[in-house]
């Protein structure tokens, strides 16, 4: 572990790992499979990032969140990790740059869709490149039981069957016994070594407010954090669009974000959000899902 001490203090900033971090990070080191649940915010991400600047090899994490792959991987490059993704976003100049470079062993995470793995012969690519380990994130998608289940996850199956001894974890942040039984299941972990972190998160604050004239609510909330970037959820893509342009015109820095706007105005607005440009961002669930 005096490796992976030494990334998360030099690469990462930390000086020391969180609970149950150094578990997981060790297991994985040790070629073992591996179930964690563990809350966001919890640290999952070093679990498996800092395993994959150790192996000799590619380390690929398949995420179904497009969003979050982009913004891990842009905190990847400005750390001077080797990084890229691969999903419906880029087009084929940009896949082509990146399979050049995967094939000159440049890059060491590979952020995957779970739509790109069920392309036919995409493991038999994924043999050709030397990958060294595997991370399924979100892995509550796998089951029928979790919140959010999603049919093409159900291709993971197949990683046991074209990389039988290549150590492979998933990582939850929901997941009662039932999906966890599920994830070990299909994803044919074995004898894993298994971490439930505890979820209460003493940074966080949840209240609940009976919905009036739930705008001019929105408004005062955000009036009252003057210079604090917030995401908005709302329901529906009008709701998106109307709560937005009700912010613009109170003064403050608003945008919106849902599916039905086109791809390139989703990467302007999510950019600016994530550079301080905008202070608050209203969206749907697109906004983490992609």
């Amino acid at each position: 572990m005096n490796q992976a001490k030494k990334i998360l203090k030099e690469v990462f900033g930390y000086k020391d790992f969180r609970e149950n971090q150094k578990t997981v990070i060790q297991a994985i080191l040790a070629g073992q499979d591996v179930f964690t649940s563990m809350p966001t915010g919890g640290g999952k991400s070093l679990c498996y990032q800092i395993p994959g600047l150790i192996f000799e090899g590619l380390t690929v994490i398949i995420s179904p969140l497009i969003a979050l792959m982009k913004d891990q991987v842009d905190d990847a490059l400005a750390k001077g990790i080797s990084a890229a993704f691969l999903n419906s976003t880029l087009g084929g100049g940009e896949v082509t740059d990146i399979y050049r470079r995967l094939y000159r062993g440049e890059i060491k995470l590979l952020y995957l869709s779970p739509e790109r793995l069920a392309l036919e012969g995409y493991f038999e690519k994924l043999q050709d490149l030397g990958v060294a380990f595997f991370a399924v994130d979100e892995a509550h998608c796998l089951s029928e039981w979790g919140h959010d289940f999603r049919p093409d996850y159900l291709v993971l199956s197949k990683i046991r069957t074209f990389f039988p001894t290549t150590p492979l974890a998933a990582f939850t942040a929901t997941a009662t016994p039932r999906v966890q039984k599920d994830i070990i299941r299909i994803l044919h972990l074995h004898k894993p070594i298994t971490v439930r972190a505890s979820f209460n998160r003493k940074e966080l604050y949840y209240q609940v407010t009976p919905k009036a004239d739930v705008l001019k609510q929105i408004g005062a909330f955000v009036r009252d954090r003057p210079g604090d970037p917030g995401i908005i959820y709302r329901t529906s893509r009008k709701d998106v669009d109307e709560t937005a342009e009700y912010l613009q015109a109170q003064g403050i820095s608003a945008l919106a974000y849902h599916a039905g706007m086109s791809k390139d105005e989703r990467a302007t607005n999510q950019e600016q959000f994530l550079r301080d440009q905008v202070q608050v961002v209203v969206a749907t669930i697109a906004f983490g899902m992609g």
